[in-house]
C-alpha cells in the first residue's frame, strides 16, 4: 500500500497475524471454518506495512496478503547469512520462547510458527479490519471475531528511535 499522504493512524496500517493450537484448526482452511472457533486463536504478531526498509531508492511497503505469506515463511531469507532483514523489519509484536536443553545448552524461538492453512489475517491496511483464513489456496474472507492485542501493534511514533527496538 503507497501512501500519498501520511493522513491515516500508522497503527491502523498492520496486518494482524492470529495462530492456533487447537486441533480443530490446525490446517484447517475456509471450508472447516466457523466463526464460534475464534475463542481458539491468538495475536501472535503483526506485520507492519512499513518497516523502514528502502529498496533501490524508494521506500519499501507490504502492499497485501500474498507478501505477508511470503514474510512468514522465510521468502527474504539470506541463505549464505541466515538472516532475514524483511521479516525484522516488518514483524512486530512476537513473543519468544526460552530454555535450557539437557547438556546445558540454551536454545530460543518465536513463539509462532510459518503462516500455514489455518492461520488467520486481519488485513488493517485500508482501516476496514477485514479478517481472510488461510486456505489451502490463497485466502478466503471470513467472519471472525478476536481482538487485535494491542501489545501487537507496531509502535510508529517517536517513542522510539528505530523499528528495531520494537521487536521482543
Amino acid at each position: 500500500m503507497k501512501l500519498k499522504e501520511n493522513n491515516q493512524r500508522p497503527h491502523t496500517l498492520h496486518y494482524a497475524i492470529f495462530q492456533s493450537d487447537d486441533r480443530e484448526c490446525l490446517f484447517r482452511g475456509a471450508k472447516h471454518w466457523d466463526v464460534a472457533k475464534s475463542d481458539k486463536y491468538k495475536q501472535v504478531c503483526s506485520v507492519s506495512w512499513f518497516g523502514g526498509m528502502e529498496v533501490e531508492g524508494g521506500a519499501w511497503y507490504i502492499e497485501d496478503k500474498e507478501e505477508v505469506f511470503k514474510i512468514l515463511n522465510g521468502y527474504y531469507i539470506d541463505e549464505e547469512t541466515g538472516h532475514d532483514d524483511v521479516f525484522d523489519c516488518h514483524v512486530v509484536g512476537f513473543g519468544v520462547k526460552r530454555g535450557v536443553r539437557k547438556d546445558g545448552s540454551k536454545w530460543e524461538c518465536r513463539d509462532m510458527h510459518s503462516l500455514s492453512v489455518g492461520d488467520i489475517i486481519v488485513d488493517n491496511a485500508n482501516g476496514e479490519g477485514k479478517a481472510f483464513i488461510v486456505d489451502s489456496w490463497g485466502f478466503k474472507e471470513i467472519d471472525f471475531d478476536a481482538p487485535v492485542d494491542l501489545s501487537k501493534l507496531p509502535i510508529t511514533d517517536d517513542r522510539v528511535d528505530a523499528w528495531s527496538e520494537v521487536q521482543f
